[in-house]
């Protein structure tokens, strides 16, 4: 997000009348998208009173974590996700920092208890309360972690043979993009009036180029989409933009080693 308030960089890569050409409605710095109220669909949500283990919040699909027939709200966790994975939850070492923690993989009894689901679990710590991000292994899309490894510490190594803004940037779409599985990755940097441009793109054969022009109006024939935000100096300089054809899903670890 961006700041404007008395406390930001000098460096300001967004002017005040670049922000103010966005408009209303397009002001990035003002959307809630924090408050959003909203999950995707292959995720869950659990909020959890450490003290008492019991359940205090739970998004409105929690019912697919266990054959139980009543609410997740009131219950102990225990009894809505099984007693090996509400010990693991409540042991986890939490930060403020949801993407601090790695996933733990936990078995759910899930709708039908007969049929236990595999699932990736994180936990981060809300003020007092204990937050739990549960999704499906599926997410994965079959990317073991020691690859993942391989192929982020094989990225940072090349990032640093380089020297250049616009060398870096290619690289990093091309690293990005093996990462991901995504059809489309670009580089988009914005300009002090608040316009941007493609400055470093990977994508699929087939697939027209967008390297060099403004950011397209709208995604045409995306299904699927990831954003990586740029900070320099406090400030919004650009954005990873990953596209696909298809439905798509980014798994936490995967997640992980992009913003690594």
């Amino acid at each position: 997000m961006i700041s404007t308030g008395p406390d930001q960089a000098a460096k300001a890569e967004l002017t005040q009348e670049g922000l103010a050409a966005l408009g209303p409605g397009n002001a990035c710095d003002t959307e809630p998208i924090h408050l959003s109220g909203q999950i995707q669909g292959h995720g869950v949500l659990l909020v959890v009173d450490p003290s008492s283990t019991v359940v205090t919040a739970a998004s409105t699909n929690a019912s697919r974590l266990s054959s139980s027939a009543g609410s997740q709200l009131g219950a102990v966790l225990a009894d809505v996700i099984g007693a090996d994975a509400a010990q693991a939850a409540l042991s986890a070492h939490t930060t403020g920092n949801p993407h601090d923690g790695l996933p733990v993989e936990v078995k759910l009894p899930g709708p039908d208890s007969s049929r236990p689901q595999v699932f990736d679990m994180v936990a981060h710590q809300r003020g007092l309360a204990l937050v739990l991000e549960v999704e499906s292994l599926g997410a994965r899309e079959g990317v073991s972690s020691a690859r993942m490894y391989q192929q982020q510490r094989d990225a940072v190594n090349a990032l640093h043979q380089v020297d250049s803004v616009q060398a870096i940037c290619e690289l990093t779409v091309e690293r990005v993009r093996l990462l991901t599985g995504y059809d489309r990755v670009m580089i988009y940097r914005f300009a002090p009036d608040a316009h941007g441009q493609v400055i470093a793109e990977a994508c699929a054969t087939g697939l027209t180029p967008f390297l060099g022009l403004h950011y397209p109006a709208t995604d045409m024939d995306v299904a699927a989409s990831m954003t990586i935000s740029l900070i320099v100096d406090n400030q919004l300089w650009g954005l990873i933009a990953c596209h696909h054809r298809t439905p798509k899903r980014t798994g936490h670890l995967q997640r992980l080693a992009c913003e690594a």
